[in-house]
């Protein structure tokens, strides 16, 4: 429909211009009709006004919960609070406050009424009805009344104060009390919070809701009576920190640093995506009681910005060194919630000038004024805290991490809200402590930031908050916030002491961990917790104590000694060992350290030990088959690198390791360090090493040196599994082994523990070292046996999640077969062994959320009759979403999970017919993924466009990395979209709604059997068919829509779908092709709506009056000229840009908008003296863009002469 005429003309003529009780006495039981009530209290009368809706009542867990209702009226809202029993509460305000959650009333089912002498209570409460009456004490005139309903109080109350022998009634309140120093923020707990989705600040104090665990958070309330961070300055050293921000800007006052472009003392970005220091600068002072979403942790410390990366996250030495020293008199804590990539395990240290600001900022950070006798006073040392790392999921180690590595730093992991290990905080022997974070049931809390322009059109930050931020980089800022508040409580801790109170003052977390150890000096740490969850009470709380007690660490003092190593197979020498590691043989490397005396013999004194250093240089193909453990003269092990079968990173070059495990031992005595290679294949020499003891001067401090287990202190295996563990020891003559778990032996000739462990549990074996001189030790050995039923579900991906067996078999786990590619220990699960006829075994697991569960499978079975299914319960064959038999590879595929939780079982099920092949099904890689993921996932993998998809099948499309059909539409890996492994007779597709005209586009090819189809479908008819392999001339070809693809005007539904016949898998196919499996490919995936008036008008049904003249909502304007302006073809609406006359300032403009996006339309801007005579405006210009509008602006000029002048803008059909 052709419109090529004007179709709107504007004239403007120019001719100018929580709860405690309290009780009050009624004074009225009458309501007035608005529900006011007077009550009084202690002679002073309170107005409170009945509120009509909002109830309250008792939630599962027992306490006060406010649900708003529709009464309507008073009558109304009592009447639902009469039920007897019904447990809802009647709710007040005072005048005035209606709507403040801190001023709300609730009356529940009790009151107290005040007897005359000599009155009898059983007659009053006989006389008016009184459900319940008891006297508060025996002799006392004060009775306690209960009734059935709080309506029922309400109505009680006038009756019974007009009793001859009561003197009042009064009803007993439930209000909030507040806790002293406690936040009142928004956010902070969850009562009268406002957030829809229920997220409070349970790092600070946890309460045990919305999945966390009670106690598992930082125990802020308990220092804030002590200390707010005042005084203190912190520095957030970030991509920036927004000092606008509503919660912020109290507090962050500076001095600020910006490194990159712009002012150098401005931290703030106007990049959405830069975010992360405005949430790490909130969880450590968002300031508190300022109605304004969060507390931050010292609510009153001082931020300063430090902005020292922008969105590609680049930086350099000369940089990170002026973040860490900028201002470091002024700033006393800098936090550092960055480090290096955590997606490899590579050794990377800070480079020479950061490692130089690190060192000067424990010497003179914070330091004392300077004097003309003393111009360089050494200070008391700047407090670093450092994100330990979040590449715990790829097993990478806090070690690796020179920055947080550093014995300046303070490493800091983190957990979940149910106290265990989040699992991509990396675990390490440098970990001082540990904070909340996400990785369990929530998210923290935390400020961010959007963008918006004010009424100048200039950018701003608005405020915002997100609740799903975490990372090791969020338990960071909590700790920060925690050491503000220890200096705030005592301005001369060092940095030394600050450490030194944060290790012992933290509590335990996952206590039944087998990795907990104490060291000589009672202080306990675990590899994955350092020495457990910070704790501000109790650090803050010590920090006076120190203070009082003058009870500061002594002098820093270090100890040091190198060792050199002879790169042969012989013994060495005493100048220079062996430093040969045996390869894989079951035997380890073992260096020691004489830290009692110097290499020139003079003598060490003993040390209170803090940080303990390790420098080596080992030469390698591959350092991740080694693993290197520091031991104690106590017998305290650290280990400081670990095996991994995944990484094939080289040598370890002078490389300094850190631990804090031994703080508090003392030094004096031999110090072992062992290197074991645990996978064969390559050498490994240990070249140089040095040893260096941190501490200060102490006698006292606990070292006894005795004979020593060096072997590991820890056995974990799965039930079933094989043990076979060498016992090595130092100084032992003799070795006894007691207290072995079920299905072990300790054969004493080779010093051997092995077995197959038959119990699943947690043991603890006994050995005792004697040595030549009669001394003992005695040292545990943790073992964990995993449970079969634990242990499969973390062999094939779901870590923690206990597997459930059914049928007339268990499954089992599958060594040789599984698809987990090149790795040491590869396992699957395997369906039971020797089924017979009609039987089944299946396994599972209950519970698993609301999304998509992806995972491999396979089968080798009889075609079509022995089956492996997958279903959320109930009997196969009559309830399943997916199976397959025959001879299937290894294939992936994956299933929604559509209820909030779901019990998912996989059943193989044999017939009575003769068996075909190995009889078995197998499974691996399980994965759970939320269905929003999942999706925009496959957006990605599949390149789609303008196609909002629904996944309509029992089996879903997969995203996959292998080489897709085209390139990646912004480079990176190629990846399509793939069929899910299924088996004869099932379909998988997605369909979706798209409004035309337009034209659907993809590019598919189909690797399947001849007769297993990919299809295209619109409305339900197969409109473009992809017939699988060989099923043409030639073996492999593309498959696009074609003409079929263009959608005619209208709604469609359109849908790709592919469907496998009942024919049974063609191996010979598959194996004269080498084709990669049994599917089809799907990429770039694509609807374009014809942009033009038809298509605009189509998608409003048959019965809309397309015309481009018609007014189909009678407002004055034509379709065509709402298409063109703006406007709403439904609504009674003025378009949004037509021309309009503005006044900006002093001059005169006038303003219109066009959508350059309409092909088919040429907008012209016109102007005249007469309404006849039309001419271009030339002044024209952009004035800004308003989503797909560009707004124009044309000045309005005064000449002489001219009375009027008209202006009109043409939007006409090209």
């Amino acid at each position: 429909m052709k419109k090529s005429s004007m179709t709107f003309l504007t004239l403007i003529a120019l001719s100018g211009s929580s709860f405690g009780d309290s009780a009050a006495s009624i004074i009225s039981g009458q309501a007035s009709p608005s529900g006011s009530h007077q009550f009084s209290q202690g002679g002073l009368i309170n107005n409170l006004t009945l509120c009509t809706y909002e109830l309250c009542h008792l939630d599962e867990s027992g306490r006060l919960k406010i649900s708003p209702v529709a009464a309507g009226s008073i009558s109304a809202i009592i009447s639902q609070a009469s039920e007897p029993g019904g447990e809802k509460y009647l709710v007040f305000y005072p005048n005035g406050e209606q709507r403040n959650p801190n001023a709300r009333r609730i009356l529940r089912t009790h009151y107290v009424v005040e007897l005359v002498n000599g009155a009898s209570l059983q007659e009053v409460k006989q006389r008016c009805g009184i459900h319940s009456m008891e006297l508060v004490r025996e002799g006392s005139s004060l009775a306690i009344c209960e009734e059935e309903s709080a309506g029922k109080v309400l109505a009680q109350l006038a009756r019974v104060a007009a009793d001859p022998e009561v003197i009042s009634a009064e009803p007993v309140f439930s209000k909030k009390r507040f806790k002293r120093a406690v936040p009142s923020d928004p956010f902070y707990d969850d009562v009268d919070n406002p957030r829809e989705d229920g997220a409070y600040q349970w790092n600070l104090n946890n309460i045990g809701v919305n999945g966390g665990v009670a106690g598992i958070d930082i125990k802020l309330e308990g220092a804030l009576d002590r200390a707010t961070g005042q005084g203190v300055t912190v520095g957030v050293i970030d991509d920036g920190l927004s000092i606008d921000h509503a919660d912020l800007a109290a507090n962050a006052t500076g001095p600020h640093l910006n490194l990159l472009e712009g002012d150098p003392a401005d931290p703030t970005t106007f990049d959405a995506a830069l975010t992360h220091g405005t949430s790490v600068g909130s969880l450590i002072a968002a300031a508190f009681n300022n109605d304004e979403g969060i507390s931050g942790v010292a609510p009153n410390a001082t931020l300063s910005g430090i902005r020292l990366f922008g969105a590609d996250g680049l930086t350099d030495d000369v940089s990170e060194a002026a973040s860490l020293s900028f201002e470091n008199d002024i700033v006393d804590v800098y936090n550092s919630s960055w480090g290096p990539d955590d997606t490899s395990l590579d050794l990377e240290q800070p480079g020479p000038l950061t490692l130089a600001a690190l060192a000067d900022g424990v010497l003179f950070g914070r330091s004392r004024p300077s004097t003309p006798g003393n111009p360089n006073p050494v200070g008391l040392g700047n407090i670093f805290v450092w994100a330990a790392g979040d590449g715990g999921e790829i097993e990478d180690n806090s070690n690796y991490d020179g920055y947080a590595n550093s014995k300046y730093t303070i490493a800091v992991g983190s957990i979940d809200d149910a106290g265990l290990r989040a699992p991509y905080s990396e675990k390490g022997a440098n970990l001082v402590v540990v904070a909340p974070s996400d990785g369990g049931a929530q998210s923290l809390l935390a400020a961010s930031y959007g963008l918006d322009v004010d009424e100048d059109d200039n950018p701003i930050r608005t405020t915002e908050y997100i609740g799903d931020f975490g990372g090791t980089s969020a338990s960071a800022a909590l700790v920060s916030g925690v050491a503000a508040m220890m200096l705030e409580e005592n301005e001369d801790l060092t940095w030394r002491d600050v450490q030194d109170i944060l290790i012992r003052t933290a509590s335990k977390v996952d206590s039944e961990n087998a990795e907990w150890v104490t060291n000589a000096a009672g202080i306990d740490f675990n590899h994955s917790y350092g020495s457990g969850l910070v704790d501000a009470a109790a650090a803050v709380q010590e920090a006076f104590r120190v203070n009082s007690a003058n009870d500061f660490l002594g002098e820093a003092v270090q100890h040091s000694r190198s060792a050199f190593f002879s790169s042969t197979d012989a013994q060495g020498t005493a100048e220079e060992p062996s430093g040969v590691i045996p390869d894989n043989t079951g035997q380890s490397l073992i260096a020691s350290f004489d830290m009692t005396q110097a290499s020139d013999g003079t003598p060490f004194e003993n040390l209170r030990v803090e940080h303990v250093e390790f420098n080596a240089t080992i030469i390698t193909p591959n350092r991740a088959d080694l693993e290197v453990v520091l031991i104690s003269p106590n017998g305290t092990q650290s280990i400081l690198s670990e095996t991994n079968a995944d990484h094939e990173e080289d040598s370890i070059f002078f490389w300094n390791f850190m631990t804090v495990r031994n703080w508090g031992e003392g030094s004096a005595g031999t110090w072992l360090v062992r290197v074991t290679d645990r996978i064969s294949g390559n050498q490994a020499v240990l070249n140089n090493a040095t040893l260096t003891i941190n501490g200060s001067a102490d006698p006292d401090a606990p070292v006894k040196q005795v004979p020593l287990l060096t072997s590991a202190r820890v056995i974990d295996v799965d039930q079933g599994g094989v043990v076979d563990y060498n016992l090595e020891t130092s100084g032992a003559t003799e070795t006894q082994v007691g207290n072995l778990p079920p299905g072990f032996v300790y054969d004493a000739n080779d010093q051997k523990i092995s077995g197959t462990p038959t119990e699943p549990g947690v043991y603890t074996i006994s050995v005792v070292l004697t040595d030549a001189e009669g001394v003992q030790a005695e040292f545990p050995i943790n073992v964990v046996v995993r449970p079969t039923s634990v242990a499969l579900g973390d062999a094939i991906g779901l870590s923690g999640i206990p597997a459930v067996f059914e049928g007339d078999l268990p499954w089992d786990f599958e060594f040789t077969d599984t698809n987990d590619g090149d790795v040491p220990k590869p396992l699957s699960a395997r369906s039971a062994v020797g089924l017979g006829d009609n039987q089944s075994s299946a396994f599972g697991f209950d519970g698993l959320a609301k999304g998509v569960l992806l995972f491999d499978w396979k089968t080798s079975s009889e075609e079509g009759a022995d089956r492996l299914w997958i279903n959320l319960g109930g009997e196969v064959p009559q309830v399943w979403d997916a199976f397959i038999s025959g001879e299937r590879a290894w294939g992936r595929s994956a299933i929604l999970l559509p209820e909030e939780r779901n019990n998912v079982r996989w059943i193989y099920r044999k017939n009575e017919a003769e068996t075909e092949g190995e009889d078995r099904g197998l499974v691996d890689n399980v994965e759970l993924m939320t269905l929003e993921k999942f999706k925009e996932e496959l957006k990605s993998a599949g390149n789609i466009e303008g196609f909002d998809f629904e996944l309509d099948s029992r089996a879903l499309f997969l995203p996959t990395t292998l080489d897709g059909i085209s390139p990646p539409s912004e480079g990176g890996a190629p990846s399509a979209l793939v069929t899910p492994a299924i088996g004869n007779g099932q379909t998988a597709s997605m369909s979706g709604w798209v409004t035309g005209p337009g034209t659907f586009d993809f590019i598919a090819v189909n690797l399947a059997e001849p007769a297993d189809v990919l299809e295209f479908l619109v409305d339900g008819v197969v409109l473009a068919t992809g017939p699988g392999v060989g099923s043409g001339d030639s073996l492999v070809s593309f498959f696009t829509p074609g003409a079929s693809g263009v959608i005619p005007p209208g709604r469609h539904r359109v849908q790709l779908r592919f469907r496998k016949d009942f024919s049974g898998a063609d191996a010979a196919i598959r194996t004269s092709t080498g084709l990669p499996f049994d599917g089809a490919l799907i990429d770039d995936i694509k609807f374009t709506p014809d942009n033009n008036f038809e298509a605009f008008v189509s998608q409003y049904g048959a019965g809309f009056d397309p015309n481009p003249d018609a007014d189909a909502d009678g407002d004055g304007y034509s379709n065509h000229q709402e298409y063109a302006f703006g406007g709403d073809v439904l609504v009674a609406d003025i378009p949004s840009y037509l021309p309009q006359l503005v006044v900006d300032g002093e001059l005169s403009y006038i303003e219109y908008g066009i959508d350059p996006s309409r092909p088919d339309l040429n907008y012209t801007a016109q102007q005249s003296t007469d309404l006849e005579n039309w001419q271009p405006v030339e002044l024209s210009s952009l004035h800004r863009l308003e989503g797909d509008y560009e707004v124009y602006r044309i000045p309005v000029i005064a000449a002489q002469g001219r009375r009027h002048l008209y202006y009109r803008v043409l939007a006409s059909n090209k």
